[in-house]
This record gives C-alpha cells, structure tokens and sequence, in this order.
C-alpha cells in the first residue's frame, strides 16, 4: 500500500555502517534482507507496507517500524496488519495513546509485536490475503496520478505565474469578520456560498464555486486549525471555477479505483475475520466501534490522498506586499 517517497531525507546505508559512532541494527548483517515490512512510526493508525529489494533496501531514519517476515508470509502479514481488526485491537485492546491537537499516534514496535496471530493458520486463507494485497499494491501504483496531485500542481502552477489572489482582495468583496473562531479542518463545511465551520465561523464567499473551491483547497492545507488569518492569506488561481470544473470530473473518473481500493480492503477485512474466527457478532462490533467517534478518525491515509507533511504554497505572508 506505499510506495518509496523522494530520496531526499533517506539514509546512506553504506555510508552509515562506516561511521564511527551508531549502528544499523537489523541492516547490519552482510546480507540484506530481500524483503522486509515497513510501519510508519508516527500515523493515524498502523498501516504496513511490504518492501521487495534485491539490492540494498531504502530505509528511513527514525520514521519507519522495520521487521523481516517469515519465508513466503510477507504479503499475508502486511495484509493483516492493514486490517480493521489490526486496527481495532491497537486502538482498543493495547489502549494507543493518540498525540493531543495533532491527531497522531507513535506506533510503537513493542505495541505491533503485541498484535495477535493466529497459532495456526489456514494456508488458504493466507494465500487469499497474499493476493489481496497485491491487489492494493496495484491499484496503489494506479492512484498515484489522483485528481488531488492534479489538483495541487495545477494551483501551485498558477501562484508561481502570480495568477492568483488572496481571498482578502478587493475583487471578491468578503468580510471575514463573523469568523471568529479557531476550527479543525475535518469541521468546515459548504452550505450554498457559505463556508461554516462552528456557530462562530463562517464566511460568505458569495459565489458558491469559490466557496466549494476554498473548500476544498483548506483541506490540502497543513494547518490543523483553520482562522480568520489562514483565511484571508489564502491564494486563489483567477481561473478557479475552470479549475473546479476539471477537478470535479476527473474526480468522478477516480472513483472507479478508490471504490476497487476500498473494496479490496473490505475483502482483507473478511479473510482477516475468518483467519481469527470472528463471529457475526464480533465482525460487527469492531466495525462499528472504528465508525464511531473518537476512532472513525483514526483511520489510515490511502494512496490518493494528499499527505499532510507535503508543503502547499497556498498562502504566503508578503506575497503581495
């Protein structure tokens, strides 16, 4: 379900082992593993990859959980430990704190060494989960050119040529002044011209294009919180209903993959219940217990959404100074 990001920011595992000081702990043997399974350290949720590597392997420094599976339990395992049971059972049974404000948590090794196995698994059914996963690699690799990567190239393009404006600029007329509040930018909302984000918030774009439009722009943004402040230093491209247009319609393509993506996860899902035995009774209850507040916003990242860490140029202090 992932894939290798820039190199910038990867380790130099040869460089690394010639160092006097440090270690490479599992890379330090002679032979490097040709297959190993990566978590991220610092998510909503554990999510795993499996990583294939006939040469020295990509590793990261200090953001990646790493461990070498068994002979021919590479896919099955990172399967399972993208499940919603695997889910569950760290949010639940191991009690995962979640990083106040940020909404992530440190996805400790001891926390996924902890996660149960079957003592004795049907082969069938770790074959089923093999196949599955190479199904999310698939369609992982499809997802990579996604309306919102489109999206962001495109607005960024178009601040770099300085064809855009701050929504403060007289052109759009607004006032921002019912927008008082500090809100999360899982909260905002489009209701007509009108982005709401709490009684305290909201602001009258009066054109409902660009209300869906900034919209959907805050939720590419790094901020947490979106203010009054945010607001008015956002750059809108002058062509953004065309923009809008695009997005939308490539949009309605995609989600012929994220609906084969999400289906394969609900696959995964069953196989993993049926490897552990769950009853009606229990698929049920975990299923609605990760739907339900807090847990439904612990859910992972997949493929074809812009991550957080990614810097959007979108709004600048002295831009247009």
């Amino acid at each position: 379900m992932a894939w290798p990001g820039e190199i910038a920011g990867y380790v130099d595992l040869t460089a690394v082992a010639k160092r006097p000081y440090g270690k490479l702990s599992l890379w330090g043997n002679e032979k490097w593993p040709k297959s190993y399974l990566v978590a991220g350290e610092i998510a909503l949720s554990p999510t795993c990859g499996l990583v294939r590597s006939e040469k020295e392997p990509i590793a990261a420094l200090n953001t990646l959980v790493v461990g070498v599976p068994k002979e021919g339990l590479g896919e099955a395992v990172a399967a399972y430990l993208n499940s919603s049971l695997a889910r569950w059972y760290w949010a639940v049974r191991l009690r995962s704190g979640v990083l106040e404000g940020s909404s992530r948590a440190h996805i400790y090794p001891r926390a996924l060494e902890a996660l149960p196995w079957p003592r004795e698994p049907r082969k069938d059914l770790l074959g089923r989960l093999s196949a599955l996963y190479r199904d999310l690699e698939a369609l992982a690799r499809e997802s990579r050119d996604n309306p919102s990567e489109w999206f962001l190239r495109e607005v960024e393009d178009r601040i770099d040529r300085r064809e855009a404006l701050p929504l403060s600029a007289p052109r759009f007329g607004l006032d921002f002044r019912k927008w008082q509040d500090q809100v999360p930018r899982i909260d905002l909302r489009v209701e007509g011209a009108v982005l709401k984000g709490s009684l305290h918030a909201e602001l009258d774009l009066k054109d409902p294009d660009l209300a869906r439009f900034a919209h959907l722009l805050l939720n590419f943004l790094e901020e947490v919180t979106i203010s009054s402040e945010v607001l008015q230093k956002l750059l809108v491209p002058r062509d953004y209903r065309d923009l809008l247009r695009e997005y939308e319609d490539r949009e309605q393509a995609f989600s012929v993959v994220r609906e084969r993506f999400t289906a394969t996860l609900e696959a995964v899902d069953e196989v993993v219940f049926d490897l552990f035995g769950l009853t009606p009774g229990e698929r049920a209850h975990v299923k609605a217990r990760l739907a339900s507040f807090p847990l439904n916003r612990l859910r992972p990242r997949y493929p074809w959404e812009v991550g957080e860490p990614r810097p959007l140029r979108a709004y600048t202090e002295d831009r247009f100074l």
